[in-house]
């Protein structure tokens, strides 16, 4: 067996976490609606220097936020675990981080689970799985993924030896699956 043991945690003693609060700040303060600006683009450099894990969930970041973190992590080596479920994000921001995927190798964990993405969205993260190897969990849960999103998950997953678990569990009580490599 010559593929190199990587732990399914890669979290690390000392490892630097970075919350929504640190990170970001909305240009109006009164507005609370998803149509409020975030100074995304001059904020995320910054701020996430030093972080190993950005906890993003339950900020109503949407497509617009979640585009601008994937484009503020590219070239980024620090940054291993990224959660941002229940974030509003859809199949841009979807697609933003499956762009992310192809060129960032330093991601390990990404968990966009109760968001919008949609059999679009998943599609675009099949095809980043296809040339990702760094990734080791990619949690999608409670989105609006159906049969051909998923079926584009398992087909990348048969290209993707390294990728150890990918996590899609939609109403269960029209289906539920857990899939992982080890087991295929």
């Amino acid at each position: 067996f010559s593929k190199e043991f990587r732990p399914r945690n890669p979290h690390k003693e000392g490892d630097i976490q970075c919350r929504p609060e640190t990170i970001f700040k909305r240009l109006n303060p009164n507005s609370m609606d998803h149509l409020a600006e975030y100074d995304l683009e001059s904020i995320i450099p910054g701020s996430i220097d030093n972080c190993h894990t950005l906890w993003l969930s339950d900020f109503e970041l949407w497509d617009e936020g979640a585009i601008a973190i994937a484009k503020g992590l590219k070239g980024n080596k620090q940054v291993h675990t990224v959660y941002m479920h229940f974030s509003q994000v859809g199949d841009d921001g979807a697609e933003a981080f499956a762009e992310l995927l192809k060129v960032n190798q330093d991601l390990h964990t990404i968990n966009l689970g109760q968001n919008m993405i949609e059999n679009e969205g998943a599609i675009h993260f099949a095809e980043a799985l296809k040339v990702n190897h760094g990734l080791h969990t990619l949690t999608l849960d409670h989105n609006k993924i159906h049969e051909p999103g998923i079926v584009a998950l398992i087909e990348a997953l048969k290209v993707n030896e390294d990728l150890l678990h990918v996590s899609i569990f939609i109403f269960i009580f029209i289906v539920s699956i857990v899939i992982s490599v080890l087991n295929i």
